[in-house]
C-alpha cells in the first residue's frame, strides 16, 4: 500500500531526470550552444518539476477530502502553472538573441512534456476506485 502511493512520485522523479539527459544529450548531439540561454535546462526542469509535484500532491490531498471537485482542481492547477509558465518566459520573449528562438522552442516542449505527464497522472488518480 505504501509503494502504490509513492510509485507516481518515482514514476515523475524518474521522467524528469530521463527528459532531462535526452534534452541536454539533443543540444549536445545538434550542437546547440546553450550558454546563451536566459534559463538553463536544469533550471527549467526544476521548476517544471517542483510545480508538478506540488499539484499532484495537491490532487491526493483534494481527493482524500472530496473526490467530486479533483478534476476541477487539476484545471485550475494548470491554468495557475500556465500563468507562471508565462511569467518565466517573458524575458525569453523579449530578448533578441540568436538562441532565443531555440530556447523558446525549448521552453514549450519542457512545458508540454510536463503537462502530458501530468494530465497522465490525473487520469490515473481519477479511474481509481474510491
Amino acid at each position: 500500500m505504501l509503494l502504490k502511493n509513492y510509485k507516481p512520485f518515482f514514476h515523475l522523479f524518474l521522467f524528469t531526470g530521463v527528459a532531462c539527459i535526452l534534452h541536454k544529450a539533443a543540444f549536445f548531439f545538434f550542437e546547440i550552444n546553450t550558454e546563451d540561454f536566459y534559463y538553463a535546462v536544469e533550471f527549467l526542469y526544476l521548476i517544471f518539476f517542483a510545480s508538478t509535484l506540488i499539484l499532484y500532491l495537491i490532487l491526493l490531498i483534494v481527493k482524500k477530502k472530496n473526490f467530486q471537485i479533483v478534476g476541477m482542481v487539476f484545471l485550475f492547477g494548470t491554468f495557475t502553472e500556465m500563468l507562471l509558465g508565462y511569467l518565466i518566459l517573458q524575458p525569453i520573449l523579449k530578448s533578441n538573441f540568436e538562441s532565443s528562438d531555440v530556447e523558446k522552442i525549448s521552453f514549450f516542449i519542457t512545458f508540454i512534456l510536463f503537462l502530458l505527464f501530468k494530465t497522465l497522472l490525473t487520469v490515473r488518480l481519477l479511474n481509481e476506485k474510491h
